[in-house]
């Protein structure tokens, strides 16, 4: 009998080892093209199957990512406002029903509730349009100064509440603001306080959307391909998007988080537990909310709802800003999560599908690039 399990026990260890082995093959493949740069971690049922780096945080010094390698997560950063609101409502601090008005009088958005934003239901005017028509290139301006713009100029709703889905970043960080009006303290407070800190989760942090990168260390930069140069450069260094990266440079709810792939692991499996609330509420937070006409939505509570091809449910964010390419993928059913972290913006598209067929044992295609972008990177000597 034991004999019988050593034998059992070494045939699962060897088909894991398989998997990682075909995994490590892709993406080495990659990395050595140029095509991926950032992290890719893999787990299955509690169990890490692949978590490694490729690249360069810095490709001016050639410091290496690491697991430790902080990465701005984007809109990734939703799923932590939209925790924050969870956590205070099963506190007893706000329920989700409750106005838009309660907490911004100053806004002319009748109907709309923290669910409609949690949901990005809402119809609510996206605050950037505004912000690139009225700030300066350059300022400080945070969430503060977004509502207050929003306020001043009074933009209509473009469509009424819950009649249909349209992603919004003006939701999450009114959201963000709604967690500060309640708790009394910052966005960045309450998260290391109630998340970051209990989870252990010792590197994450709540930086401004876009910062001084020279102050800051072990984070990742991130790159743009100037395909007319063949080189990688800094977005502000690049005329297409220097005004946006110089502009919006303080609001948070919306992004604003900083974490790396160590960290995001005990946060995948915090989601798995009732550390941070009931699993009623996690499971609530997995599932779609409702248009006016009952129809689906495709969003949770700072999640996508949706199934990939092989229909298998599946909960995901990306998050993406000018130089980095997020995504957290997780299907509850298989018990399997996939992220990834890319500080550059090549094109590297079909990671998840060919994933997920070598986890099962299946055939898989090579990720792909654009032709364009290939021959761009051949002028960088890949590097």
């Amino acid at each position: 009998m034991l004999l019988y399990l050593l034998i059992a026990l070494s045939g699962a260890v060897s088909a894991q080892d398989r998997r990682a082995a075909q995994i490590d093959s892709m993406m080495s493949f990659a990395a050595g093209k140029g095509l991926f740069n950032g992290v890719l971690c893999v787990a299955e049922k509690g169990n890490m199957v692949y978590h490694k780096s490729f690249g360069y945080a810095n490709y001016d010094t050639k410091e290496p990512v690491s697991e430790h390698t902080l990465f701005n997560l984007c809109s990734v950063t939703k799923q932590f406002t939209a925790m924050g609101i969870l956590m205070l409502m099963e506190r007893g601090k706000l329920g989700l029903d409750d106005s838009l008005r309660q907490y911004f009088p100053e806004l002319p958005y009748s109907g709309v509730t923290l669910r409609h934003m949690l949901h990005h239901t809402s119809g609510l005017p996206d605050y950037m349009m505004q912000a690139m028509q009225h700030w300066a290139e350059g300022n400080e301006a945070s969430n503060k100064e977004a509502i207050a713009l929003l306020a001043a100029n009074r933009p209509p709703v473009l469509f009424q509440p819950g009649e249909r889905f349209q992603y919004c970043n003006t939701g999450y960080i009114l959201l963000a603001t709604v967690i500060e009006q309640v708790s009394g303290m910052s966005y960045a407070d309450f998260l290391q306080q109630n998340m970051f800190d209990p989870l252990g989760m010792v590197q994450s942090k709540v930086y401004r959307t876009v910062f001084d990168e020279s102050k800051q260390r072990g984070i990742a930069y991130g790159y743009i391909l100037d395909m007319q140069q063949g080189k990688m450069v800094l977005p502000e260094n690049d005329p297409r998007y220097r005004k946006q990266v110089n502009t919006l440079t303080g609001t948070y709810g919306d992004g604003g988080v900083f974490s790396c792939s160590s960290d995001m692991w005990k946060w995948e499996n915090a989601l798995k537990t009732e550390q941070l609330v009931k699993k009623s509420t996690m499971e609530a937070a997995f599932t779609s909310g409702l248009l006016n006409n009952g129809q689906a939505a495709g969003y949770g509570f700072g999640w996508f709802v949706s199934r990939d091809a092989a229909g298998r449910k599946m909960v995901v964010h990306t998050g993406g800003w000018p130089g980095y390419r997020n995504a957290f993928i997780r299907y509850p059913d298989q018990d399997i999560s996939i992220l990834v972290l890319r500080n550059n913006e090549v094109e590297f598209m079909g990671i998840q599908p060919a994933v997920m067929n070598i986890l099962e044992g299946k055939p898989f295609e090579m990720p792909k690039t654009s032709l364009a972008q290939a021959l761009a990177i051949e002028k960088t000597g890949n590097k």
